[in-house]
């Protein structure tokens, strides 16, 4: 019999925080020096990309210092929160700049949800699976079906496809014989990893959503000095104010989309997030993953706590790939 327990081993790469960035250094003056050091070395590892703009977060990054924690890394103390709200911020900048770009318009995003051209792609990949001169139709028959469940039971499949926005595409093992394969699935994974957004308000409330849950869960900042640092963050790099308070912000929070395979948080104050029937149906589907893979924790809890409670600190478990080191 297969030991189920070493499965996901064969095809995911597992990581962890290096050892010096889990404890702190005890009794390091938490000094502005430190959340200088955090942006320059956050830069260096990021190609000076956004630098400029960094650089004028200072005043409210410094707000968040006698709740950091001080690490070393890279021969330098850093603030080990400040240079995670940076990689936060980075990957929302660069989720704009995708926004704003051709190829946000080439890919699903620019379908619109029209599910008369989810017809058309799907019996124009339909078609390819059976052509002989297709080379690769196993790549038709990914998108096929995934165009089929759009027009079938949308809501169904853009949660699954959500889903995947909390799970690296780089930690995916591939042979070294199928690096072709490789890049096959990621592009793949890259045309489905957006949805239609209405405006950019939407990605700057999402990011606040993000910030405020970070702040208080993982720096246990009160609620109303979170929500000034927010919106001091918001209104220098767009000139945007939140207008809901910080637990509010807090409440229901789940994945409404997807921007280039970022998470798009949204929360709701009441009401139910999703109708019952796809609630019911994702129990179903999720008994099935707890009878095939245990080891997964995430699947433990039922559908209706998983999606109000559970997607924020998925997210958080995202690190910057230069704070990780492959587990053996």
């Amino acid at each position: 019999m297969i030991n189920k327990k070493y499965i996901l081993h064969e095809y995911y790469d597992y990581y962890e925080l290096k050892p010096n960035l889990k404890i702190g250094i005890k009794n390091s003056p938490k000094d502005k020096t430190v959340t200088h050091n955090t942006i320059e070395v956050f830069n260096q590892f990021h190609e000076h990309k956004y630098a400029s703009i960094f650089y004028q977060l200072k005043n409210p990054f410094y707000k968040l210092r006698q709740y950091e924690k001080v690490v070393f890394f890279e021969n330098r103390k850093i603030f080990f929160h400040t240079y995670y709200v940076l990689f936060l911020i980075y990957r929302y900048l660069e989720s704009i700049d995708f926004y704003n770009s051709d190829e946000y318009e080439n890919s699903f995003a620019g379908l619109k949800s029209d599910k008369v051209k989810f017809r058309k792609k799907y019996r124009k990949f339909r078609k390819e699976i059976f052509d002989m001169c297709n080379t690769f139709p196993g790549s038709s028959k990914i998108y096929a079906v995934l165009f089929r469940m759009m027009i079938h039971n949308r809501p169904f499949t853009e949660i699954f496809l959500n889903i995947y926005t909390l799970i690296p595409i780089e930690q995916i093992k591939f042979k070294e014989d199928e690096t072709w394969m490789k890049s096959i699935i990621k592009k793949i994974y890259l045309y489905f990893s957006s949805t239609p957004i209405h405006s950019e308000e939407i990605i700057y409330k999402s990011l606040a959503i993000v910030l405020n849950a970070y702040f208080r869960q993982k720096m246990q900042i009160k609620s109303s000095y979170a929500l000034n640092i927010v919106n001091e963050i918001l209104y220098i790099l767009f000139g945007y104010y939140i207008k809901e308070n910080s637990a509010d912000l807090l409440r229901k929070i789940y994945i409404s989309g997807r921007l280039g395979g970022l998470p798009i948080f949204k929360n709701k104050t009441s009401n139910k997030i999703y109708p019952d029937s796809v609630i019911e149906q994702y129990d179903d589907f999720f008994k099935e993953l707890k009878k095939e893979l245990p080891e997964i924790s995430f699947i433990s809890m039922d559908a209706e706590r998983f999606f109000n409670e559970h997607p924020i600190n998925m997210f958080f478990q995202l690190f910057p790939s230069e704070f990780l080191h492959p587990v053996k």
